[in-house]
């Protein structure tokens, strides 16, 4: 028997954050410049993560610490569930868990591009390598 939706999104995560690795990232990008708030650069790196079609393995996500609400923080304003809801349609009942692992590969994304002191946010934004 098939779970249902209602099941399912009781698995999602309320809280979300970053792994070690995804701290370096974020402090990486936030080096930058480009970003007066980190959740602002984990909200992007959510965004880049969709448009590249990657997200992080549930196993990469070993020891994540806790950073953000997701409802009421990340997404309070419903936003980031709605471009899961396009880009990644079988992940809709796990917003929270989805996000978390996409914002780990788009601060991946983000660090390598934005390491340069003189690099630009569109040249890290554009699918160029």
């Amino acid at each position: 028997m098939s779970e249902s939706k209602d099941e399912k999104a009781k698995d999602d995560k309320k809280q979300i954050g970053l792994t070690k690795k995804g701290q370096e990232d974020l402090a990486k990008v936030m080096e930058s410049g480009w970003f007066a708030e980190e959740q602002d650069a984990y909200r992007l790196a959510i965004a880049v993560a969709l448009a590249a079609d990657v997200a992080a393995s549930q196993a990469e996500l070993s020891g994540v610490g806790t950073k953000y609400n997701f409802g009421g923080g990340v997404d309070i304003d419903g936003k980031v569930r709605a471009l899961i809801g396009i880009f990644a349609p079988d992940q809709v009942n796990v917003p929270g868990r989805y996000a978390e692992r996409l914002a780990h590969a788009g601060l991946a994304i983000l660090a390598s591009k934005l390491g340069d002191d003189d690099a630009l946010l569109a040249d890290a934004l554009s699918e160029a390598d």
